[in-house]
């Protein structure tokens, strides 16, 4: 929320692409490369393109899967996009042949066939952790953790800090604002391919955005120079990689 009090904070990190969660329409439709999906005005998903990115809602975006929206990712690169804030229960919509399953897992069926059509990262909110985990449980994270191994795509932060699913040292929420009720529920998900290009992962500090006031989530950044994972041709995730001279770029 309040997104115009916190862009000098964002502005900071230098993104390419920025994923926000409970963010306004309006604040996100200032910027002229965005793309915002949600049931309440004023507490949404957007995203935005900076640095000559350009960010497109894609034709494929079922609305009944709420909160997730692939987006086509243009300019300096060429990727696919899926931005996430998974609501669980408290998304009104579903997809009605998968009735019973969270908005990401319905999210990675439905969009899988374009998910391998091309280089796609999964990046944002998932709500979730392997602790939280139960047998026979919809939402289960380690569900969506296999899904996103099956589609050849890597946690960035976990690959870099050598850190199982469950074990993280870092924490990106702290509930109640607390610093010391922090859980790992955040997430950006590269192409393997996109590892040899994978400079850095940060995370933002607690006292400058918890103690700060700007959110109860710290920000989960990543590097990757676009040399090594700009793709030969159409490609795909799997495809042949070429250098490139290009300044690194940060997302």
């Amino acid at each position: 929320m309040a997104l115009d009090r916190k862009l000098p904070a964002l502005s900071a990190l230098r993104p390419d692409i920025a994923v926000l969660q409970e963010v306004s329409s309006q604040d996100v439709s200032r910027h002229p490369e965005s793309c915002w999906i949600g049931n309440n005005p004023k507490k949404g998903l957007g995203v935005l393109g900076l640095n000559g990115f350009r960010v497109r809602r894609h034709t494929s975006w079922d609305p009944n899967i709420e909160f997730v929206v692939p987006i086509e990712v243009s300019g300096p690169l060429e990727f696919l996009l899926v931005g996430v804030w998974a609501m669980h229960s408290r998304a009104v919509k579903r997809v009605e042949e998968r009735p019973n399953r969270w908005q990401l897992l319905q999210a990675l069926d439905v969009y899988e066939p374009l998910l391998r059509s091309k280089p796609c990262v999964v990046a944002g909110d998932f709500n979730n952790a392997l602790l939280w985990d139960r047998a026979g449980k919809a939402s289960n994270h380690s569900a969506a953790v296999q899904k996103l191994q099956d589609l050849g795509l890597v946690s960035a932060y976990h690959l870099n800090r050598t850190a199982e699913q469950g074990r993280e040292p870092d924490a990106t929420l702290y509930w109640l604002w607390r610093q010391n009720s922090g859980y790992h529920i955040d997430y950006i998900w590269l192409p393997k391919a996109w590892v040899p290009g994978l400079n850095a992962v940060e995370l933002g500090d607690y006292q400058t955005w918890v103690g700060g006031h700007l959110s109860d989530h710290v920000p989960l950044s990543i590097n990757v120079e676009d040399a090594l994972i700009k793709p030969v041709g159409s490609g795909n995730s799997t495809g042949e990689w070429r250098d490139e001279t290009r300044p690194p770029s940060s997302s």
